[in-house]
């Protein structure tokens, strides 16, 4: 478990392939598309489940130096207290969470409030136009930070990465399915039956512990993490086949993609996310086929570039010179956003676009291309220096 945390900002990224349609609020037909970008900013610190449902924490003062659970001790996670926060996605939160990681007053705001995970949440439209069925698979979750892999550095790069947690939790809503409903979020019974796969980061292991009795921490492998808090365990890095869908046939999901630090991962010290901010990507992809994921990946994708000079941000796209592995793609549209997702600004053009930041906001540009693309850059920060 981990003292002290700070990350703030998460983008999530998904696209699906052919007969998949994706939206993030069912309100009508028109509303699903080919892919999405939700933003999620709020502050995480670190929990623990073995299900992706129920989470667990414990007081900072039982944790040692190397973010360990001095005695095994810990208290259910529990979002029972009423707080409207739209960046976070969030309408509650847990007051005893916030408490002990000194989050007397929490307010909504990203760096106001403490959560110990954070929801993406979309429904997708499977047609299968096959003659077979077709497996529905999940083929990439690729975690980035500024569009790299996150690595060992200095400043924002001092990062270990391997606390990072994803779970997937897929609601089947075909039989009850209607355009404008929301079929509210309820895991515990949920409107059809749902499936929980849950991944990690390659290397990823956990604090070992020597009691595996209730309430216990988790062993030092991930796959077998056993808090035991009477739930059953969901196995990590199972391949990432959401459903078979039978030929013909249309069916609709209501899919969340849940994100939080494994406390009881060895890597989650009090030194391993104190300075990271807004820069952070989780890129997903869903189709028919292909090869379904098993863990959450490190791999480099095509990334865009900001510069602030002045209070104005310049974006644009690299690598489409030619003979570029881009040298197909112009830009034709740039949307300027803050990081709490708020829309700003959207300029049309081939090459690059200039913004002028309004000051001490914070802001990403999603660069989409003429062949249909969409690139993302890190955040700028338009300051009084």
């Amino acid at each position: 478990m981990n003292k002290e945390v700070s990350v703030t900002g998460m983008m999530m990224r998904t696209a699906v392939g052919s007969n998949l349609l994706i939206s993030e609020t069912n309100a009508d037909a028109a509303s699903y598309k080919n892919d999405l970008n939700q933003v999620r900013a709020c502050t995480l610190e670190p929990s623990s489940t073995i299900d992706g449902i129920n989470y667990y924490w414990t007081s900072t003062s039982n944790v040692d130096a190397a973010g360990n659970a001095i005695a095994e001790d810990y208290t259910a996670y529990s979002e029972a207290t009423d707080l409207a926060h739209s960046a976070a996605g969030k309408t509650a939160y847990d007051t005893a969470f916030n408490t002990n990681y000194a989050f007397t007053s929490p307010t909504a705001t990203y760096t106001g409030v403490a959560y110990g995970y954070v929801d993406y949440t979309f429904y997708l439209k499977a047609v299968n136009t096959e003659q077979t069925a077709q497996n529905l698979n999940l083929t990439k979750l690729n975690l980035l930070y500024n569009g790299a892999a996150p690595t060992a550095g200095s400043g924002d790069y001092a990062v270990v990465d391997k606390a990072w947690r994803t779970a997937l939790i897929v609601q089947d809503i075909t039989t009850d399915f209607a355009y404008g409903s929301t079929f509210t979020n309820n895991i515990a019974a949920p409107i059809a039956a749902n499936t929980v796969s849950m991944f990690t980061i390659d290397g990823a292991a956990n604090h070992t512990s020597t009691d595996y009795a209730v309430g216990k921490a988790g062993d030092s492998d991930p796959t077998v993490m056993d808090l035991s808090y009477g739930a059953s365990k969901t196995a990590y890095n199972v391949a990432g086949t959401l459903d078979s869908i039978a030929a013909g046939a249309e069916k609709h999901y209501k899919v969340t993609v849940r994100v939080w630090l494994e406390g009881e991962d060895t890597t989650c010290t009090n030194q391993t996310y104190a300075t990271l901010k807004n820069n952070y990507t989780l890129d997903l992809k869903f189709e028919y086929g292909g090869t379904p994921v098993t863990n959450i990946s490190n791999t480099a994708v095509q990334n865009a570039t900001a510069t602030l000079a002045s209070g104005t941000a310049t974006a644009a796209i690299a690598g489409t010179a030619t003979g570029g592995a881009h040298e197909d793609e112009t830009a034709a549209h740039y949307q300027w956003y803050k990081v709490d997702n708020a829309f700003e600004y959207t300029a049309v053009g081939t090459d690059a676009a200039t913004y002028t930041v309004p000051a001490g906001d914070t802001v990403f540009c999603v660069i989409e291309t003429s062949t249909g693309l969409k690139y993302w850059t890190n955040t700028v920060t338009n300051s009084s220096t």
